[in-house]
């Protein structure tokens, strides 16, 4: 089992964090993924796109969806407001934090092409998760990856 708390705002600085602790859990055996919102002040649309694709793995691995728990109702809104609800696990009662391994943002480790390349993921996988989405991202795909083709590393 993998248990992520997430503290502060669920930003695209911190999303790439999420997938790679997610993948690496997933790579170690860890069938079940545990979400606890309890101190997260907001989630953006790419913090929000990286958890449409942990559960969209978990359910391509045949794995139980993601459970998200202690969840403010405005997290929840947002969640319900890109259509995740229906690929999430969310439990409304509230449950005692278990143990977790922090993880700890190095900040600065990530240049600025991967950050975009996770914020383009991310709102493509939003897409994926609930078409509905695709009014609502699709200019920013579009400028992420105008961004990406005009980036150094590109040309």
């Amino acid at each position: 089992m993998a248990f992520a708390r997430i503290i502060g705002k669920g930003s695209f600085k911190h999303a790439r964090l999420l997938k790679n602790y997610a993948e690496q859990a997933r790579a170690d055996g860890a069938r079940r993924f545990i979400l606890d919102l309890r101190e997260c002040a907001h989630m953006d649309s790419t913090f929000m796109g990286v958890i449409a694709g942990v559960a969209l793995a978990q359910r391509r691995a045949g794995a139980p969806l993601p459970r998200i728990v202690n969840s403010s109702p405005r997290a929840l809104e947002l969640l319900h407001s890109l259509g995740l609800g229906q690929l999430l696990d969310i439990d409304p009662s509230p449950c005692q934090p278990i143990s977790f391994s922090e993880l700890e943002d190095t900040g600065g480790s990530e240049n600025k092409a991967e950050v975009t390349q996770t914020m383009l993921e991310a709102h493509e996988t939003l897409i994926h998760a609930d078409h509905a989405n695709a009014a609502k991202f699709q200019d920013v795909i579009t400028f992420l990856k105008n961004k990406l083709d005009n980036s150094p590393s590109h040309e």
